[in-house]
Formats: C-alpha cells, sequence, structure tokens
C-alpha cells in the first residue's frame, strides 16, 4: 500500500512539474521570451522567475529570431 502511495505521489508531481513547465515556456512566449514582461504577466518578480527558468532547465533563445524559429 505505501509503494502505491509513492507512486502516485510521484506522477502527481511530475505532472505538476510538466505543467509547470509547460505555462512557463507559454509565458515565455507570449512576451516575446523578455523574462521580465513574462514575469509582469503572471505578477511574480523577475528573479523568481528565473529561478523557475532555471529550475527546469528552459533555454533562452540568444534572439528574437532564435525564439520563433528562424
Amino acid at each position: 500500500m505505501e509503494d502505491l502511495k509513492r507512486m502516485k505521489k510521484q506522477m502527481r508531481d511530475k505532472a505538476i512539474e510538466e505543467m509547470e513547465k509547460e505555462f512557463i515556456i507559454k509565458t515565455l512566449a507570449a512576451g516575446n521570451w523578455n523574462v521580465g514582461r513574462a514575469a509582469s504577466f503572471i505578477g511574480i518578480q523577475r528573479t523568481n522567475f528565473y529561478k523557475l527558468i532555471n529550475k527546469y532547465n528552459i533555454k533562452l533563445p540568444k534572439s528574437e529570431e532564435d525564439a520563433i524559429g528562424g
């Protein structure tokens, strides 16, 4: 029974992480990959948003052209 509880928690945590990462990427895209603008969209400090970007190892494009796949 404990194995099942642990497995369910791991699955739930993984699902939350995936949703959070996707949310961060979509927010960055909406702000044209400008971290400060994206952070302000969701009402958190830029430094805290950078922490989330680093937590999920999200690579920021070097230029706007990179962001749109150019």
